[in-house]
C-alpha cells in the first residue's frame, strides 16, 4: 500500500510539473494593465511579485486587478463602488459603470476594441434585468466572461473575470506562403 501511495503522489507531482512546462501564459509576461499615462486612474500600484494592481477612478471607485493563468489567461477585476442605495437596484447603473471602467482600462488596446461591441451586446443580453445583484456568465469567441455583483456597506462590489483560452499556435503567420500554411482556409467558390 505504501508503494502504491508513493507512486500515486509521484504521478500527481510529475503531471503538475508537466502542466507547468506546457503553460502558454508565463507569469513573467504579465504587465500592468493600467499604463502610467492613463489619465483616468490615480493612486496606481503594481505589484510584480503577484501580478496585481490597484488604482482609483474616484474616491468612490476602487479597482484591483489580478492576472494569472497557464493554458488560459485570467484577468480578475474587482471593482468596488460606493454609491446611493437607489443606484444599487438599477441595472443600467451597473452596465454603464462596467462599460466605462473597461473602456478606461483598455483605452489603448486594439484587441479590446476588436471585440468590444460584441462583448457589450452579449453583456447586456445576459445581464439580469430585475435584480442586478447576482452572478452570470457567457462565452464570446476565445473568451469566457463571469460577472458577480454583490452588495457591500455603502455600495456594491463588482467582480469581473475575463478568461481567454490561449492557442498553442497562431494559425496564420506572416511570411508563410498560403500553400505551406496548414491553417489557411480558402473558401470554395
Amino acid at each position: 500500500m505504501f508503494w502504491f501511495s508513493l507512486a500515486l503522489v509521484a504521478a500527481c507531482f510529475s503531471s503538475s510539473v508537466w502542466a507547468q512546462d506546457n503553460c502558454r501564459f508565463k507569469a513573467a509576461d504579465a504587465k500592468a494593465l493600467i499604463t502610467p499615462d492613463n489619465p483616468f486612474f490615480y493612486n496606481h500600484h503594481w505589484r510584480d511579485e503577484d501580478k496585481t494592481e490597484t488604482a482609483q477612478l474616484s474616491p468612490e471607485r476602487l479597482v484591483s486587478i489580478a492576472q494569472y493563468g497557464c493554458l488560459r489567461y485570467h484577468t480578475h477585476i474587482n471593482y468596488t463602488l460606493l454609491t446611493d442605495k437607489k443606484n444599487l437596484s438599477s441595472p443600467n447603473f451597473f452596465v454603464v459603470e462596467i462599460f466605462s471602467l473597461l473602456n478606461k482600462l483598455y483605452r489603448n488596446s486594439p484587441e479590446y476594441s476588436e471585440y468590444r461591441l460584441e462583448f457589450e451586446s452579449e453583456f447586456i443580453k445576459h445581464f439580469p434585468r430585475t435584480d442586478p445583484m447576482g452572478t452570470f456568465n457567457f462565452p464570446l469567441s476565445d473568451f469566457t466572461f463571469l460577472c458577480d455583483i454583490s452588495p457591500v456597506d455603502g455600495g456594491a462590489n463588482v467582480k469581473l473575470d475575463i478568461v481567454r483560452f490561449l492557442h498553442e499556435h497562431e494559425i496564420v503567420v506572416p511570411g508563410i506562403k498560403e500553400h505551406l500554411d496548414d491553417g489557411y482556409f480558402k473558401a470554395v467558390e
